[in-house]
């Protein structure tokens, strides 16, 4: 079983594009505060902000297979797709 806690950014990506939730989960833990944090500057708005911040996992989850970690770190890859929503 994977430990996907332990896991590092481009690893829990790898296991997305895979349709591993547990992944999923485990990257939303880690970036859902400052993709929500992203969304509020830009939005102004908390329900707009929580609403976009589950809107922008949903596209990670769909868009994991297009991630290629020779054109910069995870956390740049997941940004990019929060401030494009």
């Amino acid at each position: 079983m994977v430990e996907y806690q332990e896991l590092e950014d481009h690893q829990l990506i790898h296991w997305i594009a895979l349709a591993e939730k547990e992944a999923l989960e485990a990257l939303y833990g880690r970036y859902s505060s400052s993709v929500f944090s992203l969304a509020m500057y830009m939005l102004k708005q908390e329900a707009l902000a929580e609403e976009v911040t589950q809107d922008i996992f949903l596209n990670i989850w769909l868009k994991a297979s297009s991630y290629k970690s020779d054109r910069g770190a995870p956390r740049a890859w997941i940004m990019s797709v929060a401030h494009h929503k």
